[in-house]
């Protein structure tokens, strides 16, 4: 029962403030970074790779599983102190606390007390903070003293007011508007709300919200939201909120194993419905808890063994293809057909699963972490497995290079608590991925193998938010404090 509440966990979805992502440079204004891909800019990799990173400063700022936004000089940090949400607004070169603005939250039981704090990201764009906290609080504040722009709460409009393991979406924000999926199990409503005044602009009434946040694609000139649902990813008008596409997400595990073509076919059916989802700013989702596994739990395959899908990754794109990972990773392109629009399935990859990651997407090769503590590499075009690298002891790095091929998932024996939680980060030149020990593992972009080049150990507690690389600066949320690193 212990390592299955580890496993439990929360979710978060990402932020996104295009408009303002072409001025960010060296920052990390909004969810997987300036331009929503989890790539970071102007890192430079030294020419002999440290020991140890060095810490500028460390500051207590309560617990969430939140990624901070970094911005100029100044880093906007969401978490829960005590009964409240607060945000906070520090000093980038020193962590003093410039500002901060609190709420009462709800109380987080279940399976998912063990993550009470937030999920979603703070975004910061047009003078504007906006986060999103576990009970559905919508709140829009003013980016230089914390005030109140306005606020929205879920339990005025829904009932339930968040999903089964609380709100994990992160609002997107978009041509002068914050886009949100509010709502709980069975009922719930994509919302734009104008930015400034918090007036909503329109709302798509459809599926209650799942775990993964509103990403925006442009397809033939048209401005889109894609978002994922209880049972279906979605393609919304920017302009109105109408429904332009949809994907089902259903598989044939039923109720244990939605997620896509062939997800149920390891993890689905009894046990599947179990624990609570997981891995909060490392990249959403996850199953876990009592019951988590259901047949199918040993491991490789289709589905990793996981379980049950939370729909919890965030979608990437490219262009007008969109990748969604999950029990299988699979690969869509969004079409015009005449006046209507659709999608097309171009691959499917059953046999690669991730839990908690979403992959980061870098010259036509996918990064990421499997649900069974492997790092592999896909081929983009494809979906082929190039390579997979298995992390020993729940995420410390070990061994040589992995082989080419493979499907990833080697040794996924039961719900070992921990597994699966992660981040990948494109530098670049290399690229940093943050394990389920804390280790931050620095390895090349390659397509042929894994190679590492340096591994450090960032924190004595859990962490579930992205690691943030700005230049050479790397800022570390853990359990209830964020640390300032620099390569040097």
């Amino acid at each position: 029962m212990r390592s299955a509440n580890r496993m439990i966990g929360v979710i978060v979805g990402g932020v996104t403030a295009l408009g303002a992502s072409g001025l960010f440079g060296q920052e990390w204004p909004q969810w997987r970074g300036p331009n929503r891909d989890a790539k970071a800019s102007g890192f430079t990799a030294p020419q002999t790779w440290p020991n140890q990173l060095t810490q500028k400063w460390k500051v207590t700022v309560g617990q969430g599983d939140a990624t901070p936004a970094l911005v100029g000089d100044k880093i906007y940090v969401f978490s829960r102190q005590g009964d409240d949400e607060i945000t906070q607004c520090l000093n980038a070169a020193s962590g003093e606390q410039l500002w901060q603005n609190k709420y009462a939250a709800v109380s987080v039981n279940g399976p998912a007390s063990q993550h009470p704090g937030p999920r979603g990201s703070p975004a910061v764009a047009e003078g504007k903070v906006v986060t999103f906290g576990v009970g559905g609080v919508l709140s829009c504040l003013d980016a230089s003293d914390g005030k109140v722009v306005w606020r929205k709460e879920s339990t005025k409009d829904f009932s339930p007011a968040w999903p089964m393991f609380y709100a994990s979406m992160s609002p997107l924000i978009v041509d002068g508007m914050c886009v949100a999926h509010l709502g709980g199990q069975g009922r719930g409503a994509v919302v734009a709300f104008d930015l400034n005044t918090g007036e909503p602009k329109w709302k798509w009434e459809g599926e209650g919200p799942a775990y993964s946040s509103p990403v925006p694609i442009t397809v033939d000139g048209a401005k889109q939201v894609v978002e994922l649902g209880e049972r279906s990813m979605v393609g919304l008008a920017l302009a109105d909120g109408k429904l332009l596409w949809e994907v089902s997400l259903q598989g044939p595990g039923g109720p244990g194993g939605p997620g896509g073509r062939g997800a149920g076919r390891a993890g689905g059916g009894p046990g599947g419905a179990g624990g609570g989802p997981g891995g909060a700013g490392a990249g959403p989702g996850g199953p876990g808890g009592p019951g988590g596994g259901g047949r199918g739990m040993r491991g490789g395959g289709r589905g990793m063994g996981m379980g049950r899908d939370y729909h919890a990754a965030t979608p990437i794109v490219d262009g007008q293809t969109i990748i969604l990972a999950g029990q299988s990773i699979r690969a869509f392109q969004v079409q015009k057909q005449d006046d209507a629009f659709g999608t097309k399935e171009l691959w499917t990859n059953s046999d690669v699963s991730t839990s908690f990651d979403t992959p980061v997407l870098g010259e036509d090769k996918i990064y990421g972490l499997s649900g069974a503590n492997s790092l592999f590499c896909l081929d983009a075009k494809t979906g082929k497995a190039l390579w997979t690298h298995e992390l020993s002891g729940g995420g410390a790095a070990a061994g040589g290079a992995g082989g080419g091929g493979g499907g990833g998932g080697r040794g996924m024996r039961g719900g070992g608590g921990g597994r699966g939680f992660g981040s990948v980060v494109d530098a670049g030149s290399v690229l940093f991925a943050l394990t389920p020990s804390s280790g931050l593992i620095v390895f090349n972009a390659s397509d042929k193998q894994y190679a590492q080049l340096a591994d450090f150990k960032v924190s004595d507690t859990p962490v579930y938010a992205y690691p943030v690389v700005a230049g050479n600066r790397i800022l570390i949320k853990d359990r209830d404090a964020v640390t300032m690193f620099t390569v040097e």
